[in-house]
């Protein structure tokens, strides 16, 4: 943070980090034998259509927004249910506010989910994501690089290595 400002510069291309997984980190992975899931951030269709149908179907991909998945809680240290862990700033709701048991929470998310907010936020973040047919399993990666990046940022049409994108 610069300036009370949020800086997003740097990093490698989504293409890039999509090359290093195929390449090195999935064949080094599997390699050691280790049970593992790649948490890959960006759009599917940054990767070959192939590879990312063989690494789904061993049940190795966790991917998408943690917005849309909804397994998981994350709390601050002060109970608030935050979004995601990017966004430390912006709580949901809090513990010993809007529920303080598990029946009470299942019954706010449930709420949350059917919110505006919610629909908003889980939304296709282009067209072409919307008529994805990997939109369900994709999720079009984290919101956050949609939001300083967008769309010709993360979803070029380049080929990929093992297959064209879709």
């Amino acid at each position: 943070m610069v300036e009370d400002k949020v800086c997003f510069e740097g990093g490698l291309l989504p293409y890039e980090i999509s090359t290093q997984i195929q390449e090195l980190i999935y064949p080094t992975l599997v390699d050691t034998g280790i049970p593992f899931k790649i948490d890959y951030m960006f759009p599917h269709c940054q990767l070959p259509v192939d590879f990312a149908d063989k690494v789904e179907s061993e049940g190795r991909f966790f991917s998408g927004c943690h917005l849309l998945s909804g397994k998981s809680i994350i709390f601050d240290p002060d109970g608030r249910v935050l979004p995601c862990n990017h966004l430390i700033a912006c709580s949901l709701g809090q513990y010993g506010v809007n529920f303080t048991t598990a029946n009470e929470y299942i019954a706010w998310y449930e709420g949350y989910i059917n919110s505006e907010d919610f629909k908003i936020s889980s939304s296709a973040p282009s067209e072409r994501c919307a008529s994805c047919e990997k939109w369900e399993k994709c999720g079009a990666g984290c919101r956050l690089f949609w939001l300083f990046k967008g769309e010709d940022y993360l979803l070029p049409r380049l080929k990929r290595k093992g297959g064209e994108m879709p």
